[in-house]
């Protein structure tokens, strides 16, 4: 493994990190949910209290914000 790669894994990472942090609330937190914590839509839907439609938009939407933050910060 070259050292740039070793050098721009932690570098996306950070960046993944950051980014997930600039995204609201509504959006944040089912998505780590749904990714990093591996809950289910509708679990996400009964411990936030909203319906699994706004669950399954929040996600798409936290997910969107994050390409688009993401790739302000891709190499060109």
């Amino acid at each position: 493994m070259s050292s740039r790669r070793n050098w721009t894994r932690p570098n996306r990472h950070e960046q993944l990190e950051h980014a997930i942090r600039k995204l609201p609330d509504h959006q944040r937190v089912p998505l780590v949910l749904f990714h990093f914590e591996e809950a289910s839509y509708q679990d996400i839907a009964n411990t936030l209290g909203v319906s699994l439609g706004k669950v399954k938009t929040d996600i798409h939407r936290g997910r969107a914000a994050l390409r688009r933050l993401l790739s302000d910060h891709a190499p060109r």
